[in-house]
């Protein structure tokens, strides 16, 4: 049991890897006063030379003090809005800092330091699994929106994908998709939703296709693009608007 992270320290002389059992719970509390506070927090984690892989980690922050560059990131962060205001609040915090999301996870973290991506990364589930899984377990309040542009039509689907994996698939996706029913948009349901966390949007007439998520990409951005072979791929970080701004009336998204 646990909410793991590691931390990473990068001196002069190399970097430090710590690790807490339930650290990642809390990244968006522990590290808003500032560099030297953190620094002195994960000091006092449990030293530790086994990197976690993109399966347990659920948060990780690198700190490297020469280049005053912080790099971060961890599933437990409230949502959009949430993870918005916090990450304000820590730029002003870390003034003369770097601040950048990992949004591929422990992957890029560890990449960071120089160690092989392929160390923390696990086996990945078949696509078609995903897809038809996550859509009857959450068939409402999905945190994954699928919007699929073709032949004038605009459709979209709710699943929920702890990861941003489904983009994977490449243009597989479309068909995918294409078995499930479509939503008429992605509502607000109740005080506690936080709205979705990841989505892709297909255009095939134009073949364009973006991507934005707050949730680990298990792996980077190129490799995605790549499953996208003749397509012009877009990576738009957490701007979830210009999912909204493709859709239009067409689709209504989640008010945030």
């Amino acid at each position: 049991m646990g909410d793991r992270a590691n931390y990473v320290l990068v001196g002069e002389n190399g970097y430090e890897l710590f690790h807490s059992q339930w650290g990642a719970l809390t990244i968006d509390r522990n590290f808003l006063d500032g560099p030297d506070s953190a620094i002195e927090f994960v000091r006092e984690q449990r030293a530790d030379a086994a990197w976690l892989d993109d399966v347990w980690c659920e948060g990780a922050v690198l700190i490297d003090v020469p280049r005053r560059f912080l790099l971060l990131f961890t599933w437990h962060h409230g949502g959009v809005t949430n993870r918005k205001t916090w990450l304000h609040e820590l730029a002003e915090a870390w003034p003369g800092w770097e601040i950048r999301w990992a949004y591929g996870g422990v992957e890029d973290v560890a990449a960071y330091v120089g160690v092989d991506r392929k160390r923390v990364r696990t086996e990945r589930e078949p696509i078609e699994r995903l897809v038809n899984e996550h859509l009857l377990e959450y068939p409402d309040d999905g945190d994954f929106v699928i919007t699929i542009r073709a032949g004038g039509t605009l459709r979209g689907y709710l699943v929920s994908a702890q990861h941003c994996d489904l983009p994977w698939a490449g243009p597989k996706l479309v068909d995918l998709a294409g078995g499930l029913a479509p939503a008429p948009g992605r509502k607000r349901h109740g005080e506690s939703d936080t709205g979705p966390e990841s989505g892709v949007h297909i255009d095939v007439d134009e073949r364009e296709v973006g991507v934005w998520t707050l949730a680990p990409l298990l792996g980077t951005v190129e490799e995605l693009a790549a499953c996208w072979p003749g397509w012009r791929f877009e990576f738009w970080e957490d701007r979830h608007e210009e999912q909204t701004r493709r859709c239009g009336e067409d689709f209504p998204m989640f008010p945030w």
